[in-house]
């Protein structure tokens, strides 16, 4: 993924290993922000950039199980 790519809802469910009902409660907290690529349509995408910025602002584990 490039920063400049435009990821359906089942693609960033897959990039955080979420469902999408996941995306879509993270998009209603507003902690991901949806984009429309065509003015007037109902099409969603999110930016690549914007799904990179939330991963790297995910708190580290220290103790996996």
């Amino acid at each position: 993924m490039t920063a400049d790519h435009l990821l359906k809802y089942e693609d960033v469910a897959r990039l955080l290993t979420i469902s999408k009902r996941g995306v879509e409660q993270l998009v209603h907290d507003g902690e991901l922000i949806p984009v429309h690529p065509r003015r007037g349509s109902r099409l969603v995408r999110f930016r690549g950039s914007d799904i990179q910025s939330y991963i790297r602002g995910l708190p580290e584990v220290t103790n996996p199980r």
